[in-house]
């Protein structure tokens, strides 16, 4: 296999959008699945292949750049690449195209690997996969996420979210899909941008809202039915438009870090459908919320 693979074409529903009028994450990285299930099939690990050996080809991180938004009624595709094939993963480039425009909206890597759903454990790529993968020439990685966030055990961060995931949740291997792992984490973003004044009658009111722009997310292992998990999630970086912050799921039983996802928000003129400076007022609870 060489060259782009095509995964995904479709339009944005209205019921897609979140309350700032624009595709919500979980469903650019939910249809970002579908696409990597047609880059499994061009390496020869479609479904009836995963059923016969009982894997499937999972992520295991993702970075995610947002460039333009996508709204309600636009068509876009999403095409997937190799960058590099490694024994026991796949590094692959992902970006969503606004069909009508040509518009790049997003851009994604995602490293990948083969999960043996008997076993429960990853596991090497088969020959077949490995010989299949070929790398795609000239795909320009994307700028590293820096600073790195402080760990899920860091004084400071707040609670800001818990629960489990439903049968109706999981995807193919039998696990949480990554829609709804991302919407896990967007469910907690309302408790931790209050901590800073930006509740719901700020947004009703001032017509403010907030945009992702750069996403870093870590699956530290397939999560089962009915696990239950909450949220960690504190701010540790703050610059005139943009706030650095960041999400850890861990299983609340035990402690074990489940997932972790560090992100850069920006405050959003939502007339105007551009950026803006962070209020005075918010910049100052924000400074009083940094950990690290």
């Amino acid at each position: 296999m060489t060259g782009w693979v095509d995964g995904y074409r479709g339009a944005v529903n209205a019921w897609e959008c979140d309350q700032f009028g624009h595709m919500n994450v979980q469903f650019y990285l939910g249809k970002s699945i579908d696409a990597l299930a047609w880059l499994g099939a061009a390496l020869g690990l479609g479904p009836e292949a995963a059923r016969a050996r009982q894997v499937a080809l999972v992520p295991v991180a993702d970075r995610i750049l947002f460039r333009r938004e996508l709204r309600a009624g636009d068509g876009f595709h999403i095409r997937t690449a190799v960058r590099a094939a490694r024994s026991d993963a796949l590094d692959l480039a992902t970006e969503v195209l606004n069909t009508e425009t040509g518009e790049l909206a997003a851009q994604l890597e995602r490293e990948a690997k083969l999960y043996d759903l008997a076993a429960r454990r990853f596991v090497p790529l088969t020959k077949e996969m490995s010989a299949a993968a070929a790398p795609m020439a000239n795909l320009p990685a994307l700028p590293p996420a820096t600073p790195e966030a402080p760990t899920h055990e860091a004084a400071g961060l707040i609670d800001t979210s818990r629960g489990t995931f439903n049968q109706w949740e999981l995807d193919a291997s039998g696990h949480a899909h990554l829609r709804f792992r991302m919407n896990a984490y967007t469910s907690a973003m309302p408790h931790l941008m209050a901590r800073i004044g930006f509740t719901t009658e700020a947004r009703e009111e001032r017509d403010w809202g907030f945009a992702a722009l750069d996403y870093k997310l870590a699956h530290a292992r397939p999560i089962k039915v009915g696990e239950p998990y909450e949220m960690r999630s504190g701010l540790y970086e703050l610059k005139d438009k943009t706030m650095r912050m960041v999400h850890h799921m861990v299983q609340a039983m035990t402690g074990e870090p489940l997932g972790r996802l560090e992100f850069v928000v920006a405050m959003f003129d939502l007339a105007a459908r551009r950026t803006m400076p962070i209020p005075p007022e918010m910049r100052a609870r924000a400074e009083a919320l940094k950990i690290g």
